[in-house]
């Protein structure tokens, strides 16, 4: 499995979440890597650097389903309106999915995104 200091020095750095968010995150942190670790085409691939960071996207875009509020995206009163362009959620999901296409290589295809759905009958 990815290394779990690996995978929570790039949550740090690069997700910028503090110590203390990441340790009330261990749980999903590790359920992450033991996801990703379970769809490598090889094992010796599990502390590649753009695997590290697939972990870390997946467990920081986990964090922030977990804890997201029902914030106000958009707010109009007369003439004066407020937009928010995009949500941290929405961001993080992005960043999730970039993770994931460029780590899509070392990935079995059972690891990635592509999904079915009907649009109209």
């Amino acid at each position: 499995m990815t290394d779990l200091t690996l995978i929570k020095d790039e949550l740090n750095s690069v997700m910028k979440l503090d110590d203390s968010e990441i340790e009330d995150s261990e749980q999903i942190i590790t359920a992450a890597a033991q996801y990703i670790f379970s769809v490598l085409k090889n094992k010796e691939n599990e502390n590649d650097s753009s695997i590290v960071h697939l972990c870390a996207a997946r467990a920081y875009y986990q964090i922030l389903l977990i804890s997201q509020r029902d914030d106000v995206t958009s707010f109009k009163a007369g003439d004066v309106s407020f937009s928010r362009a995009s949500s941290d959620l929405e961001n993080a999901q992005r960043l999730y999915e970039l993770a994931l296409e460029q780590s899509s290589e070392l990935l079995n295809s059972s690891g990635s995104t592509t999904a079915f759905a009907f649009k109209a009958v």
